[in-house]
């Protein structure tokens, strides 16, 4: 398991000011099937020029990238791989007070509800299931390749239509287990009390921007909602933004100038950590040595669940308290690329 190299010690001294710091910062998750656009999606969104992503760059476990808002939000992407593999490497990134793009291929979208329930359902059931705050929206992306049909109606009145079905389905089970529903409006299928799948659905393309915009939009606009996502913006102890800093000096030192590691499916979650050694240029570390560390830089021990499950929230690290295999190690997001 990697430790914190003495290297770095120097970047240690420094006086501890506890004086609450806002960060306004929202984790967006990328998710849906293999080649639906999600990697050129995500670096045009972050670039804000037309990116389309060859077949050999296509996103191979995990890719982070960042954008800032107007309104003074940083959105963290997180881009995940979509084959079958990935799944539960997808489902271990949901967390909650997040923004959910599911990205699906208008031009291969057919109009049927076993496609739907094939390749879109159960990414709207993992989202549900896993998230109990945060934000669900649907993004249709290579919008230039629409035929007859050149501004999608056909593919939003079926793919609505399904949503509502899929969703009704789930509120007629809540109901019957006792939970509480949230009834559907035409543009708003909110289902879960907490958790706002938005009936709108959006058209873009990564090859002519066309849409982006509007994406563009519809996030500044949810992340100024106070109802959808109460607690955007945290105050937190200038400790914590500290050791958040220096937890990333520490893992670009570890890193140097080797090539990120890429974790694709949730057995590499699980068995990495047992293989790597001290001497290994890799960030993942011992919860152990980062409560240690983190009390050099005036986080206290009665704290270090509450920052790590921050910095976990905010997708500036991995950590997986409810998982046995993975409770004892933390991954530092650099090693996503």
């Amino acid at each position: 398991m990697q430790e914190f190299n003495a290297c770095c010690s120097c970047i240690f001294l420094f006086s501890v000011i506890t004086v609450p710091v806002k960060r306004r910062r929202l984790k967006v998750l990328v998710c849906g099937s293999c080649k639906t656009g999600k990697t050129s999606l995500s670096r045009t969104l972050a670039s804000g020029q037309s990116c389309c992503t060859l077949e050999a760059e296509r996103t191979v476990g995990i890719e982070q990238s960042h954008l800032a808002l107007s309104n003074g939000t940083r959105l963290i992407i997180i881009d995940c791989g979509g084959h079958r593999s990935y799944l539960l490497t997808n489902q271990l990134l949901v967390s909650d007070k997040s923004v959910n793009l599911l990205v699906i291929d208008c031009s291969e979208y057919e109009l049927s509800e076993e496609y739907f329930h094939q390749h879109i359902g159960h990414y709207i059931q993992m989202i549900l299931e896993s998230c109990r705050v945060g934000v669900l929206l649907s993004v249709f992306t290579k919008a230039d390749a629409l035929g007859a049909d050149g501004d999608g109606t056909a593919v939003r009145e079926h793919y609505e239509k399904c949503v509502r079905d899929m969703l009704e389905v789930r509120r007629h089970k809540m109901r019957q287990h006792g939970l509480q529903a949230v009834s559907a409006s035409h543009r708003s299928f909110q289902t879960h009390q907490n958790v706002d799948v938005r009936g709108e659905t959006l058209f873009v393309s990564s090859r002519t921007l066309e849409g982006m915009q509007q994406l563009y939009e519809k996030l500044e606009k949810i992340t100024g909602n106070d109802t959808l996502l109460p607690t955007l913006e945290a105050e937190v102890p200038e400790t914590w933004v500290v050791f958040e800093d220096r937890l990333e000096d520490s893992a670009q030192f570890a890193l140097g100038h080797k090539k990120p590691l890429t974790y694709k499916t949730f057995a590499d979650f699980k068995e990495y950590p047992l293989v790597v050694n001290s001497h290994s240029p890799i960030p993942v570390w011992s919860v152990d040595s980062v409560r240690s560390y983190g009390l050099r830089c005036g986080v206290s021990e009665a704290e270090s669940e509450l920052v790590l499950a921050y910095l976990h929230q905010v997708s500036s690290i991995l950590y997986f308290p409810q998982y046995l295999s993975l409770r004892h190690s933390v991954w530092s997001c650099l090693i996503c690329g």
